[in-house]
């Protein structure tokens, strides 16, 4: 199904080189050699609204009439998906429109259905597939009645809609439907199909898509997580970079892969991936087979999914989790005069956070306790950190709820480790400003110059960091390794 007459065409021709591809050759010319006629395909392809359905009315017992007629146009188009003459097909063509409409008059006068859908239903042709159907419906166009086993494909993303459609989304989509206080909803197409294909599986039906990375790590994505978790025994998603080299070629965005299985029962199994990274020197293929999966439902966030697969990460995210360190959300002061500053997006490999403001377009102000704000600033600037953001974030977006989530071991910061993290942090920002580059530019109305900050020279800086704080979380001194060692080869020169 796509609503593009195109692409179904691409997809039928694709089915019919893999029928001919599969053809065995042999007997004689009297038996074609064995060469079997090919199908007629066009019932089994629909050009269609895939998100626009019928509304069934609620309450109203379908005349038995409706299922026999319903079963006879099924029969109908079965015979001609074998039907080898023209004028075979055409006759056949014709009994399916006579059909189609005695069926819209049944529903129509029975009201299961509501006229205006009853007449689009009957309206809609099988065999014309260059005029995509506003509605979908898959007992109507496929004879599937409690649904599918298997839902695939690659949803379209960020696609715009008309007022008219969003109302609808807003009415007939649990994804898309924000309860203040309890979850966001989201009206990007691809969040939309994902619900949708749920709807369209059968109990224990199987789901494939390719999605952006947003399924992962996003505010609005609460609505849709409910439905899945609430419904599906096992989830699985794997999440990949566009950067240094896009797993597809044609779409330059960071995106994941999800499955999973409808069992109408809660979640008790995610398995995540780290987001992996494709560069030259490895083929796609070695980079599939060594993925790693491990099951972190327990560390799910609100709306974020944890992009880890190792167990070593899993230990890491249980002790920063733990219960005696506080998320820096609950440190922040609004009345303090003493603040942090981050820029807000464009933090691909390193963050820039810094105790004084940098001119940034993208820079966002954290208030904080006088006592312990350069440690978070130095915190923030860590390895750690990065290693978190990894996890939680889109990889490019510095959100304040990851700040905020991020949690400070506050009851192990004695005087002297406080002060020797404060001393490290202006040793640092010292080295992050001797390297800075300044630039002058005209393309912005409010600044003429910024600085390029080239924080990979200061990753020796950063370890000595790491080095005093991750022992603070009860990380061991290969967990503290792994975090300093993590994406090493996109983080430093050479």
């Amino acid at each position: 199904i796509d609503i593009q007459p195109i692409a179904i065409q691409i997809s039928k021709l694709r089915f019919f080189i893999s029928l001919i591809v599969d053809q065995k050759t042999g007997g004689t010319k009297e038996n074609n050699y064995n060469v079997l006629p090919l199908p007629n395909l066009e019932t089994k392809f629909v050009a269609a609204n895939t998100l626009i359905g019928v509304k069934r009315e609620q309450g109203v017992l379908a005349d038995p009439e409706i299922e026999k007629k319903q079963q006879e146009l099924l029969i109908l188009r079965h015979k001609h998906f074998s039907a080898r003459k023209a004028d075979e097909k055409i006759a056949l063509r014709k009994q399916d429109e006579a059909l189609s409409q005695y069926l819209a008059d049944l529903l129509k006068k029975d009201g299961f259905y509501n006229s205006a859908d009853a007449q689009m239903m009957a309206g809609w042709n099988p065999y014309d597939q260059t005029k995509p159907s506003g509605f979908f419906d898959p007992y109507w166009m496929f004879g599937i009645k409690d649904g599918f086993d298997v839902v695939i494909g690659n949803p379209p993303y960020g696609a715009g809609f008309s007022e008219e459609e969003k109302k609808y989304f807003l009415q007939n989509y649990k994804s898309a439907k924000t309860i203040k206080g309890k979850q966001k909803g989201s009206l990007d197409t691809f969040s939309l199909f994902i619900e949708n294909g749920f709807r369209l599986l059968n109990n224990h039906g199987d789901l494939g898509f390719i999605v952006p990375l947003t399924i992962t790590s996003g505010d609005s994505m609460t609505a849709l997580h409910t439905i899945l978790f609430g419904n599906c025994e096992t989830i699985k998603i794997s999440s990949y970079c566009d950067r240094p080299l896009q797993i597809f070629k044609n779409a330059h965005k960071k995106i994941s892969i999800i499955s999973f299985r409808k069992t109408e029962t809660i979640c008790k199994n995610l398995l995540t991936t780290k987001m992996y990274r494709w560069h030259k020197g490895i083929t796609l293929a070695s980079l599939i087979d060594k993925m790693q999966f491990i099951d972190s439902i327990d560390y799910r966030l609100y709306g974020r999914l944890p992009k880890v697969g190792l167990n070593i990460e899993i230990c890491i995210l249980q002790k920063l989790f733990a219960s005696q360190n506080v998320p820096i959300g609950k440190l922040r002061e609004k009345e303090s005069k003493t603040a942090i500053y981050y820029r807000s997006s464009g933090g691909m490999y390193f963050n820039v956070i810094t105790n004084y403001v940098t001119g940034s377009t993208k820079e966002r102000t954290i208030y904080l306790k006088k006592d312990i704000a350069n440690v978070i600033g130095a915190v923030l600037s860590s390895n750690l950190f990065f290693w978190y953001q990894q996890v939680y974030s889109n990889g490019l977006d510095l959100k304040s709820y990851e700040i905020d989530s991020f949690t400070i071991p506050v009851e192990k910061l004695t005087p002297k480790t406080t002060s020797t993290i404060e001393n490290l942090y202006k040793e640092y920002l010292e080295d992050i400003e001797r390297n800075a580059i300044a630039h002058t530019t005209d393309s912005y109305a409010n600044i003429d110059s910024f600085k390029e900050y080239k924080i990979r020279k200061s990753k020796h800086l950063i370890d000595k960091i790491d080095d005093i704080i991750c022992p603070l979380y009860g990380l061991t001194k290969a967990e503290t390794e792994f975090i300093k060692n993590y994406e090493i080869e996109f983080r430093v020169d050479g």
